[in-house]
């Protein structure tokens, strides 16, 4: 099957779905087409994409109001190319018209088109087995050699046993796989460990975007686990509330319970969380949101003991 990506697009035989395949099939990928229309004019963008491309498409008709459907595209894609890298739910369909007269048949296939088909499409394409199914509770990152250069990321680093091992709390059902470089000013930050303790796995975890101009704070960041969970007395508190109100399934009440009671250990694991959560979301949240506050003040002729240099004192004090 050779290294190239394979990609699947729903609604993609005009319009923007036929763009993203496009663009898809002009940088290398081989794809997997699917949409309404007629068929000789689709095998027309087939053909035509294969041969200006040079990759391998294909299409499937799959009725995407078809939960059977739906997850045998999903099993005939990945059988034709061997992987499944990318999947773009674009398909849409819309009734317009008034409640009054819109029929009950036609609000179901909205439904089932809109809502139902990109679920069991993106529940098709999971975390495999292979990675251990969905990644829930205590689990590490490992910090690239970019953010331990990184003038915040190091001082992090600094705190960690061995300069780069960290405790997230996770509960990730999808992962993050780069391919190829990354583009100017965007700076790898950490990766998956396989497992406690083990070696980096291939799925990217935090991503810095843009940094801000003093050339030590994240601006952009992104973190594919949960720096937000942080005082489990409090979130185990918020969970029962929310049990009481009638808002969460039991299943969904039990699986988080189990994430906060598991992942937690002792008072030096609650500390290291929350370190983790200081540098990843917390501190870097209150540098930008004192600025924010100092900036107006001064706009207002007002003085405030606020500025955002505390929140990288903070930082070195350990304060929360």
């Amino acid at each position: 099957m050779g290294e190239r990506k394979a990609a699947l697009v729903t609604g993609c035989t005009s319009g923007i779905g036929l763009g993203i395949a496009t663009a898809f099939a002009k940088a290398g990928m081989d794809v997997t087409l699917n949409g309404l229309g007629d068929a000789g004019e689709i095998e027309k963008i087939r053909s035509g994409l294969e041969r200006d491309a040079g990759v391998r498409v294909r299409y499937d008709g799959a009725n995407l109001m078809q939960a059977e459907a739906c997850a045998g595209m999903i099993e005939s894609a990945i059988g034709a190319y061997g992987r499944l890298d990318v999947l773009v739910n674009n398909a849409g369909m819309t009734r317009d018209t008034l409640a009054l007269r819109m029929s009950d048949a036609d609000w179901q296939t909205v439904l089932d088109v809109d809502l139902s088909a990109p679920f069991r499409l993106a529940r098709a394409v999971l975390r495999g087995p292979e990675k251990g199914g969905k990644s829930a509770g205590i689990q590490e990152n490992l910090l690239t050699p970019e953010a331990r250069r990184h003038p915040w990321f190091a001082q992090f680093a600094a705190e960690l046993p061995d300069g780069r091992r960290l405790p997230v709390v996770d509960h990730r059902l999808f992962d993050l796989i780069p391919d190829g470089p990354f583009p100017p000013g965007r700076l790898p930050i950490g990766y998956e460990a396989r497992g406690v303790g083990g070696p980096a796995g291939d799925a990217l975890t935090m991503l810095e975007f843009a940094r801000d101009r003093n050339g030590v704070m994240p601006r952009l960041f992104g973190s594919n686990h949960h720096p937000e969970v942080v005082d489990r007395a409090h979130q185990m508190l918020v969970l029962e509330q929310k049990r009481l109100r009638g808002e969460v399934s039991l299943e969904w009440l039990e699986d988080r319970r189990r994430v906060l009671s598991e992942t937690y250990g002792d008072d030096t694991d609650d500390h290291r969380l929350q370190r983790t959560s200081d540098y990843t979301l917390l501190l870097p949240l209150r540098f930008h949101l004192y600025r924010q506050v100092r900036l107006r003040a001064e706009a207002l002729g007002l003085e405030v003991d606020v500025h955002e240099e505390q929140a990288l004192s903070g930082a070195a004090a350990g304060e929360r």
